[in-house]
Formats: C-alpha cells, structure tokens, sequence
C-alpha cells in the first residue's frame, strides 16, 4: 500500500493542467483587447485600348490583373487562420500553412474578369477626334475605378478544454480584421497606323 507522509502534498497531473491552462488564459486575456493589424495597398492594372470613334464616351476593359501588397499581424497568443481578398465576385483566400508567421507579408494576385467590370467613362479618350488623335502615345490613369475588400482571421493559440477548465470567462477564440483599398487602372492608347485601325 502506498502511503503518504503527513504534511506532505501530492501533486496532481490535473492540478498541473488546470495550471497551465491558467497562464495561457491571462497570456491571451492580457491582449484580447489588440486586434489584429491588417493593411493592404492600393494596386495598379494596365490596359492598351483601342482607338475609337469621335463620340465614344465609355470603355468595356478587358479583364485586370491586380497584385496587391498585403502586410498582416496577429496578436501575441493568437496565429493567422485566413487571409481573404475580394474585388467584384472574385476572391482569393490565403490560408493558415500559406500565411504561416503571426506577422508577414504577402502578395496576393487577383484577375478580374471583363464581365465583372463596369462600362467606364472616360470622355475624348483613345478617339480620332480626341486629344490623342495625333500623339504617339496616351496614358491616363484612373483612380479608383475597383474596390478591394480584406479581411484578416487570427485563432487563439489556447486549447478551447483547457480553458473552460479554469472557470473563468475565456478570450474570444478568434479576432478579425477587415481593410479596403481603392485599385486603379491605368489606359494605354497607340493612335492607330491607319483608319481601319479605328473601332
């Protein structure tokens, strides 16, 4: 029969990870309050048109390539679960093994298609009567002709059973957020060599 000696204690592996568990609820509590930090910069997509006729007033883009710069952080005791970015009806998801450390950057490729994109109007632009009817080359930028739309997700580190163990109210067991960015594009019109050239 085992015995213990009087005015001993016996250490319990409960008490241990109740213990535990303990110390990685106040480590989380301590920075439930951080959100997590996102920013994404604006992009910019390039596009030749094709000269048009006098009185054109708008444009139908072919489909936009955008790349764009995303930096992200998590709170400590939290780590990146996904990473999503939308611009019209595309979306593109990085996820927890892609993003990898709490704090990183990344880029993130979108191409919007050409039925995704609304007619744009640029008045006396790439038209035979226009100011590039006789320039050799024409660009004007427009700005903020998309939207893109991020959102962050950061999970706590904390085992959800080791937590409620400790009786006390548990940090939210994920954080997120969000950022937007206007996108750009940049037109490119070559006045045409002859006028079949001309749409």
């Amino acid at each position: 029969m085992r015995s213990v000696m009087p005015g001993s204690k016996r250490k319990s592996a409960t008490g241990a990870t109740t213990s535990a568990a303990t110390c990685a609820l106040l480590l989380v509590t301590a920075v439930a309050d951080a959100l997590p930090e996102l920013q994404v910069q604006t992009a910019l997509a390039s596009v030749e048109i094709t000269p048009g006729r006098a009185g054109r007033r708008s444009l139908q883009l072919p489909s936009l390539e955008f790349d764009l710069p995303v930096a992200y952080g998590c709170p400590v005791g939290y780590a990146p679960a996904s990473l999503s970015i939308a611009v019209a009806d595309t979306r593109e998801t990085l996820t927890a093994i892609e993003l990898g450390a709490a704090n990183g950057n990344a880029t993130v490729r979108l191409e919007i298609p050409a039925d995704q994109l609304p007619p744009l109007v640029v008045a006396d632009f790439c038209t035979a009567d226009g100011p590039s009817a006789d320039t050799v080359l024409v660009e004007r930028v427009v700005e903020g002709f998309l939207s893109a739309a991020a959102s962050l997700r950061c999970d706590a580190d904390v085992n959800p059973d080791a937590v409620d163990e400790t009786g006390s109210e548990a940090p939210p067991m994920s954080q997120s957020s969000y950022a937007t960015t206007p996108l750009n594009v940049s037109l490119i019109c070559e006045p045409p060599e002859s006028e079949d050239d001309i749409e």
